[in-house]
């Protein structure tokens, strides 16, 4: 039942892992891009040049020269180590967060991707977006729900819901919101600080 935080488990992807799946969206947008607008917006998007072919400018894709891979590596160590770099704690506040922004981009690359009938990539960035949306809701003081509380404890959502009908000091105490429980920050804190996987 518990997911531990290293970067091998296939929950929490190593930041090579994540920089890969990133070229790949990278690469779902710019053939996007090709087909919308042709090679100069490709060339263009990659930073290729003209004796570039089209399949080694794919290839050559570089993450760092988007906003969203310059600051992976932050947003990695703050969503999987706990680690809050003062780029990225300037970002969470943003409306949109950098979170937002990428959660947005793999939605609209995802789809683009299905339609195009490329391999999908893993999903360790989407893991990502939802391990720091719920790390910064705890960071800030919010209440979290067992979504969220699933993600920090490296559990499954299922196994958080038990532990609302469990007795003691494994008990998780919250209340119902709509149709979802909702745990005080208080709480969620207690009852995390127990688990294993969370960092």
């Amino acid at each position: 039942k518990y997911l531990p935080m290293s970067g091998t488990h296939p929950r929490n992807p190593s930041l090579p892992d994540l920089q890969g799946e990133l070229r790949h969206h990278l690469a779902v947008l710019a053939v996007v891009l090709n087909d919308i607008y042709g090679s100069h917006a490709l060339r263009a998007v990659l930073g290729a040049t003209d004796a570039t072919s089209d399949d080694d400018a794919i290839a050559g894709i570089e993450v760092t020269r988007s906003r969203i891979g310059a600051l992976l590596p932050e947003a990695f160590d703050y969503a999987f180590h706990g680690r809050l770099d003062d780029t990225i704690a300037g970002e969470l506040d943003d409306s949109p967060s950098y979170f937002d922004i990428l959660g947005d981009f793999l939605a609209d690359v995802v789809s683009a991707d299905l339609r195009g009938g490329m391999p999908t990539a893993s999903g360790g960035l989407r893991r990502m977006v939802e391990l720091a949306r719920a790390r910064h809701a705890l960071d800030s003081g919010q209440a979290l729900d067992a979504r969220e509380l699933a993600a920090l404890a490296g559990m499954t959502a299922r196994s958080v819901q038990n532990a609302f009908s469990l007795k003691g000091t494994q008990a998780l105490h919250g209340h119902r919101v709509g149709g979802r429980f909702e745990v005080a920050n208080v709480e969620a804190r207690r009852w995390l600080h127990d688990r294993r996987a969370f960092v």
